[in-house]
């Protein structure tokens, strides 16, 4: 797990599938906003959801936010490697990690025993994102 420990606030900006560009706050009242992760400027881009960013990067230093779907591979034990998405949790008042195969959480404290890597989006994988709301974990 790479922490990142952001002195700014970021979002990913999407409409449904479509990702449109990212957000970042330094200051609450000066937003800057990129299309491409690296060009940052005040011109807005129109979105209709965001994504936050939960301060933690994969192992190719890509940012992670909620609502991405993630390889989890244990520090310690590297053949127990699972697949896993990243939601709010109202109850912890936190992110969790849901594991897509038992749907059993793994809270922020446990993250530093794991190596994450992004594979994939829960807005893009509709029968994922049904079955975590069957099992009572927020998918919007």
């Amino acid at each position: 797990m790479v922490t990142n420990n952001a002195s700014f606030q970021l979002f990913r900006l999407r409409s449904g599938t479509q990702i449109h560009g990212y957000m970042k706050f330094f200051l609450p009242s000066k937003p800057t906003f990129s299309r491409d992760k690296m060009w940052w400027t005040a011109d807005t881009i129109e979105y209709s959801e965001k994504d936050t960013y939960v301060e933690l990067n994969d192992i190719n230093q890509q940012w992670i936010f909620e609502r991405d779907i993630v390889e989890m591979k244990p520090i310690h034990n590297r053949s127990d490697v699972f697949n896993a998405t990243i939601l709010f949790d109202e109850t912890q008042c936190g992110f969790t990690a849901i594991r897509n195969d038992t749907f059993s959480p793994i809270h922020v404290p446990e993250w530093s025993d794991y190596r994450f890597k992004i594979i994939s989006y829960l807005f893009i994988n509709n029968d994922l994102q049904h079955v975590l709301t069957e099992k009572g974990w927020p998918s919007q």
